[in-house]
């Protein structure tokens, strides 16, 4: 995909204002929610009017990454199932087997 000066400029711009976002919120836990959800809500409303993927699907990534608190789990399966280094070998082997049959490779 090859981008012209014009949205890579508008692309930048985006990325910006969602870093200085996560800047200016970084030390007020509750500014800091009201700026992911914020940056969230004008994503979507990019999203319905131009349908850029490649921008929502980056910008998207850096909320995420920015915004990540570890005292908050990103999605609510995070906190559940077991660390892989607790497995046994056999245990780690059927699981190995499960991925695969649910990602049919």
């Amino acid at each position: 995909m090859s981008l012209n000066t014009s949205e890579l400029n508008e692309e930048l711009k985006c990325y910006t204002k969602i870093i200085d976002c996560y800047l200016n919120s970084k030390n007020d836990i509750i500014k800091r929610e009201d700026c992911k959800n914020q940056s969230i809500i004008k994503l979507m409303e990019i999203l319905k009017r131009k349908k850029d993927k490649h921008l929502i699907s980056n910008s998207l990534i850096l909320v995420l990454s920015l915004f990540n608190n570890e005292d908050i789990a990103p999605d609510l399966f995070s906190n559940l199932g077991h660390e892989i280094a607790t497995l046994n070998n056999s245990e780690k082997k059927e699981f190995i087997s499960e991925l695969k049959k649910e990602l049919d490779i």
